[in-house]
This record gives C-alpha cells, structure tokens and sequence, in this order.
C-alpha cells in the first residue's frame, strides 16, 4: 500500500516529500496553519505562488518578494475560510478580471484580525494589485 499523499508535491510542502506513518504526525499537525496559494495557468501542468503587488492600497512598496524567503501573495478560497471571506470572484462579461480576498507574506493568515485585503487582477491572475 502507498501512503504517498495524492495531489500534493514537494514544491507545496517547502520540498519534503510526506508520507502517512507515525513520524510525520507532527508535520501534519500544522499543516492547517501553513497554507499557501498557488496558481496554474496551463491547466494544471505547472504549479506557482502568486508574486504580490508591487505596492499597496496606500501607494507604499510592499518589499514582499519570492526570492526573499517566499514571500508571496495568498488567497482564502473555499476550505480554511471559517471566517466567511468570500472566494475568488470573475465574470464572462469581464474577461480576465478577478477579485478575491487576502494577504502577502509567507502562509494564507487566517485568524481572526489578521491584515486582509481585497486584491484585483486585470489579466486572470498573473498580476495583482
């Protein structure tokens, strides 16, 4: 029997390869609190987390860079959303365009107080203000 977990990879667990067994109880144990968004836009062959805006609402840098340390921008989607934020929203009439709620730094921050946004995408998420 494999204990390999399916449709997750090294690359969204920080590069350890999980398997289901005693030892990795601790692991798992946080995994709830180290979420990440990613995004894929060739229909799944390529996974990616999301560069956060350049700067913020206010017109101040954000310095939240990937290759400082992943630091990217994270999105409440539909499951680890206790607190009610909407998921990601588009149209058919606006081509491109999406709204959807949440935060930059390391993880998704879903406590409660926790610095969320509204973020705004012109060309169906590669970029983000």
């Amino acid at each position: 029997m494999n204990n390999d977990r399916a449709g997750i990879n090294s690359k969204q667990m920080g590069g350890k390869n999980l398997k289901l067994s005693h030892g990795s109880l601790k692991e798992l144990s946080n995994f709830d609190t180290k979420v990440k968004t990613y995004m894929s836009h060739n229909k799944g062959a390529s996974w990616n987390l999301i560069d956060a805006p350049l700067k913020d609402v206010h017109g101040r840098t954000l310095h939240c860079y990937q290759s400082d340390g992943a630091c990217s921008l994270h999105l409440h989607m539909y499951s680890n959303n206790d607190l009610g934020y909407a998921p990601p929203y588009s149209n058919e009439a606006s081509v491109g365009v999406v709204l959807s709620v949440g935060n930059t730094g390391n993880y998704l921050d879903a406590k409660k107080g926790a610095a969320v946004g509204t973020y705004l995408s012109r060309d169906g998420g590669i970029k983000w203000a």
